[in-house]
C-alpha cells in the first residue's frame, strides 16, 4: 500500500482550522504550499475568479483559441486526448462539455494506463 507524507512546516494547525472553518489538516496542507499570512490563506479559501490570472498570460493561447474556433466553423472533429488520472479526467470533462456547448464536434480519448503507457 501507497503510504502518504505530509510535510512538516510550522504553524498553529488548530489555530488556522479554527479561524477560517478548516480542519487542522487542510490547515497543514495550506501551510506546506507556502501560504502563511492569514490574508494569503483567505484568498487561497475564498478566492474570486477576478483575482485569477488572465489566460492570454499561456503561450499561443490566442492562436488555439482561433484554430478551435476555425475546426467549429467548418464542421471539423475534435479529438480531446486526455490522461487517466483524476485531473486529466477532470479537465477533459470540462473542455469536451465546454466545446460541446460551442457547437463542436468532439470526442475525447483517455488512455489505457496499462496498455498505453
Amino acid at each position: 500500500m501507497e503510504r502518504w507524507v505530509v510535510m512538516n512546516k510550522k504553524a498553529d494547525f488548530y489555530g488556522i482550522g479554527e479561524k477560517f472553518g478548516i480542519d487542522p489538516v487542510i490547515a497543514r496542507l495550506i501551510r506546506n504550499r507556502d501560504i502563511i499570512e492569514e490574508k494569503e490563506i483567505d484568498l487561497y479559501l475564498n478566492g474570486r475568479i477576478e483575482e485569477l490570472p488572465s489566460p492570454k498570460q499561456m503561450k499561443d493561447v490566442e492562436k488555439a483559441v482561433s484554430i478551435l474556433i476555425q475546426k467549429i466553423r467548418e464542421g471539423k472533429r475534435i479529438r480531446i486526448i486526455s490522461d487517466y488520472d483524476v485531473d486529466g479526467v477532470t479537465s477533459n470533462y470540462i473542455l469536451y462539455k465546454g466545446l460541446s456547448k460551442c457547437g463542436a464536434l468532439v470526442d475525447y480519448k483517455i488512455p489505457d494506463r496499462i496498455l498505453d503507457g
